[in-house]
């Protein structure tokens, strides 16, 4: 028998939907934005290289009127989502914003460039760094050897000769270049290393702005982290400066790195920790000195050493000293008319000093003068209210 065909087999299922037409242009009419153009002349285009990371963009704007000053001098809009504006009120501000760049919010760069009539997707594109140019031979280090070097990477400036510094434009959209072959008037060919001054997180890999290592297409399948391999100079001061800003933040939040030395003497808790022992210390040794002048005071008045007032010896007599200028709850209990009022020690209270204390001390009044005493007052009060 002859095997059953299915109906895909056959071609005789239902053909998928066709996409609809692509919709022509709109055309719009001629018009005159000559107007447009001037109110737009002082504005400013800025793109964010991670989105992700970058986000929400109405909080980047906030952010960066903050750090020009400008807060209620320029206004900021959000032109999609990785795109905004800021309008400025002078050419003055405009061009004090883009020399004093570049800018980065979290630590990922922000394009910024000055608006042109144009509506290409790759608008704006441009990011001006100062650029430090290591490895040129010292007897060719002149301007004649910089000069071709920055019209290499893009529009450029030279700020400082000796050191090597020039201020260039370059595009953000694209990776930088880091190192360059140059070929010297001897036929020499030697390789030139450039440091871009203020630059935040990119790629180790392949220099781009726009993503990290890990995401990287470019990245070797078997690479080492950036710690373990050697880097550019541009990559170290950035590994540097980012990881000083997350040690600063873990500071701030109290966060303690296990790799980190446990040294007390680096936070300021510390010391508050150590006045409070010495606090504590005091009032313990206050505490310790009241406790020994009320022991002598127990000991001066009866006679006895202190260990025979514990709560474990229960079994032990013990009697009840009167003072007389704290009449007792026995004085103001009505007494019967004609009741002897002399007082007599139980047998008990003849007790003698025990045998561990060899030293004897004699107080300066008996029990039983003190009770003879309060017997004598009850006898007047007493004698008192007969004669009334």
């Amino acid at each position: 028998m002859d095997r059953r065909y299915s109906r895909a087999e056959k071609g005789k299922g239902q053909a998928p939907p066709e996409l609809p037409a692509k919709r022509p242009p709109v055309r719009i009419p001629l018009n005159d934005n000559e107007d447009l153009i001037e109110a737009n002349r002082l504005t400013i285009i800025g793109r964010l290289t991670n989105p992700q990371m970058q986000k929400p963009i109405r909080a980047v704007i906030d952010f960066m009127a903050q750090v020009w000053n400008m807060e209620g001098r320029i206004v900021g809009r959000a032109l999609g989502l990785d795109k905004f504006q800021f309008k400025f009120e002078s050419e003055y501000d405009l061009l004090q914003v883009l020399e004093k760049g570049p800018y980065h919010y979290k630590r990922w760069m922000i394009l910024l460039q000055r608006w042109e009539p144009t509506v290409a997707d790759n608008f704006p594109s441009k990011i001006s760094f100062n650029v430090r140019i290591h490895g040129i031979p010292l007897h060719f280090w002149s301007e004649v050897t910089i000069h071709p070097i920055g019209k290499e990477l893009g529009d450029y400036t030279i700020k400082d000769v000796k050191e090597a510094k020039i201020w260039v434009e370059v595009n953000g959209l694209e990776p930088l270049i880091m190192k360059l072959e140059i070929e010297l008037p001897t036929s020499e060919i030697t390789e030139v290393e450039l440091e871009y001054i203020k630059i935040e997180k990119h790629c180790f890999s392949c220099f781009s702005l726009l993503h990290e290592e890990g995401t990287c297409p470019y990245r070797p399948y078997n690479a080492l982290p950036p710690k373990e391999r050697a880097l550019g100079i541009t990559q170290r001061i950035a590994l540097q400066r980012i990881e000083a800003e997350k040690k600063r933040h873990d500071d701030r939040r109290g966060y303690r790195r296990p790799d980190e030395a446990r040294s007390f003497s680096r936070y300021p808790e510390d010391s508050y920790a150590q006045a409070g022992r010495v606090r504590g210390d005091e009032r313990s040794s206050h505490f310790r000195r009241d406790d020994h002048g009320r022991d002598q005071s127990i000991l001066s008045r009866t006679a006895r050493p202190i260990s025979e007032y514990g709560r474990s010896k229960a079994s032990t007599p013990q009697y009840r000293v009167v003072e007389r200028n704290r009449p007792s709850s026995a004085s103001s209990t009505p007494q019967a008319k004609g009741a002897d009022f002399r007082t007599t020690l139980p047998p008990h209270t003849t007790k003698t000093v025990p045998p561990i204390a060899e030293v004897e001390i004699t107080p300066t009044r008996t029990i039983k003068d003190r009770l003879g005493d309060s017997s004598k007052t009850k006898a007047n009060s007493n004698s008192g209210s007969k004669d009334r």
